[in-house]
């Protein structure tokens, strides 16, 4: 918003540059984001941060503050891709058979039986 005559708003009503104030070409501005995309962006931050493991977390901010997005985009795709966000049903590695049935303890108490 430097340099500008008038706020995006009022530009924006009176389809004018904010800066020099013609009507000729309006481009957007190109970091302005609107308040709903900037706490939908907040929002999502903090769901990712809260799914992240303290390594993680770490990690992912160490790399924000060096100014590797690419890095600290991986990581949060990694996390997303874990949880279930990104809707991929990639769910296999999870699929492990905690239960412990009668059944199972029977056939090895069978088995170890036989095996005397």
């Amino acid at each position: 918003d430097a340099y500008h005559v008038i706020c995006n708003q009022c530009a924006a009503a009176k389809n004018v540059c904010a800066k020099c104030q013609l009507s000729e070409e309006i481009l957007p501005s190109s970091g302005a984001k609107t308040p709903a995309e900037v706490l939908l962006e907040k929002q999502n931050n903090e769901r990712i941060l809260s799914m992240m493991t303290e390594r993680q977390r770490r990690s992912y901010n160490r790399k924000l503050e060096r100014g590797d997005e690419a890095g600290a985009e991986r990581i949060a795709a990694l996390v997303a891709s874990r949880s279930g966000i990104d809707d991929d049903d990639d769910d296999d590695d999870l699929d492990f058979d905690f239960s412990d049935n009668d059944d199972d303890i029977e056939d090895e108490e069978s088995e170890e039986a036989d095996d005397d």
